[in-house]
C-alpha cells in the first residue's frame, strides 16, 4: 500500500467531497495557542495548500468549491481585520525575529554537528542573524553585495 502512494497517481482521499462549506468549518477550527484566529496570510496559505493538494493529483476544483473558497477568503480575511481593530488580533503580520538566547543556542548545536554541515549551517545562520535578514533572502546574496 505505501508503495501506491508513494508512486503519486494514486489519490488517498475523496477530493470530490470538500465542499467549501467544510474547508471552511475546518479553516475556523484553526487558532493559534491564545485561542485567536490565526492571519489573513495563514489562511490563504490553507487554501494554497488546498488548491496545491488538487493540483499535485491531476484533479480541478469545481466551479461552486473555487467560489465558495473566494467567499470563505473574503469573510475570514473581514474577521481578521475586526479582530485587529478590536486589539485581540495579532497586530504586527509577517515573520517574528528569534531572541538572541534562541540565537546562541543555534549557533553551539551547528557547531557541534559533524562535518561541513554544521559548519555551513552555522555561516548560514551567522549571515541572515548579521545582515537581519530572512533565508530567502540570504540565499541570493552575492559577493558583490559586500563591495
Amino acid at each position: 500500500m505505501a508503495l501506491v502512494l508513494l508512486n503519486g497517481n494514486f489519490c488517498p482521499l475523496h477530493l470530490h467531497l470538500i465542499m467549501g462549506q467544510r474547508f471552511l468549518r475546518y479553516l475556523l477550527s484553526l487558532c493559534n495557542s491564545a485561542g485567536r484566529c490565526l492571519s489573513a496570510s495563514a489562511y490563504s496559505s490553507k487554501c494554497a495548500a488546498l488548491f496545491h493538494l488538487f493540483q499535485s493529483f491531476g484533479k480541478w476544483q469545481t466551479q461552486t468549491l473555487q467560489a465558495d473558497l473566494k467567499v470563505a477568503m473574503v469573510t475570514l480575511k473581514r474577521m481578521v481585520a475586526v479582530e485587529k481593530q478590536k486589539g485581540n488580533g495579532r497586530i504586527e503580520s509577517g515573520m517574528e525575529p528569534i531572541s538572541f538566547t534562541l540565537y546562541k543556542a543555534m549557533s553551539k548545536l551547528l557547531l557541534s554537528l559533524p562535518g561541513a554541515e554544521g559548519v555551513f549551517g552555522h555561516l548560514f545562520l551567522i549571515l541572515s542573524w548579521n545582515l537581519a535578514c530572512c533565508s530567502a533572502n540570504t540565499c541570493t546574496i552575492q559577493l558583490g553585495h559586500f563591495c
